[in-house]
């Protein structure tokens, strides 16, 4: 499972991955992120999530995508972010 956060709203990210990172980590479908956002700052504040960062909605749509056609398995939950 990959949670996307396709937003940059940093007050919105910090919440969801530091309740992530504090409560939820020890589950393994609950560590890997795609967001959109500053990377110094994530890697930083949360050391038990696996995040990858992207300067806007428009990469991560496209890594989004190609991980998804590179496993079809691959499952995604989108935190609701997506509004344009």
């Amino acid at each position: 499972m990959i949670h996307v956060l396709g937003s940059d709203i940093p007050h919105h990210n910090q919440t969801v991955l530091r309740f992530f990172n504090d409560e939820l980590a020890a589950d393994p479908q609950a560590r890997r992120f795609m967001i959109v956002g500053d990377e110094a700052s994530v890697r930083d504040g949360y050391p038990a999530l696996d995040v990858t960062c992207y300067p806007g909605k428009k990469s991560l749509a496209q890594a989004v995508i190609a991980t998804a056609k590179a496993n079809r398995q691959q499952r995604f939950f989108f935190h609701g972010q997506f509004n344009t």
